[in-house]
């Protein structure tokens, strides 16, 4: 076999010898599709608009520490460290 013609990967083609069938056929375009309906895509949710007069409802705010003081065991009220 000539070294100058070797594709590393690919199938050694023996002269005379049609190459090998794949397994598995090939997908024609005109294959029926098999019989599984479509999922439908959800619709989005609608956004209530505001009603006038009617204050809208705010979400919870995350708690974030160090955004609101605390007075921790230990400590006064004008935050020197206890003695």
């Amino acid at each position: 076999m000539d070294d100058q013609n070797f594709v590393p990967g690919a199938d050694p083609v023996t002269p005379g010898i049609p190459p090998a069938e794949p397994s598995v056929p090939p997908v024609s375009p005109t294959t029926p599709e098999p019989s599984v309906p479509p999922i439908p895509e959800p619709e989005p949710t609608p956004i209530p608009e505001p009603t006038p007069g009617v204050p809208e409802p705010t979400p919870p705010t995350p708690q974030v520490d160090g955004e609101e003081e605390e007075n921790k065991p230990g400590e006064s009220l004008d935050s020197t460290p206890a003695v």
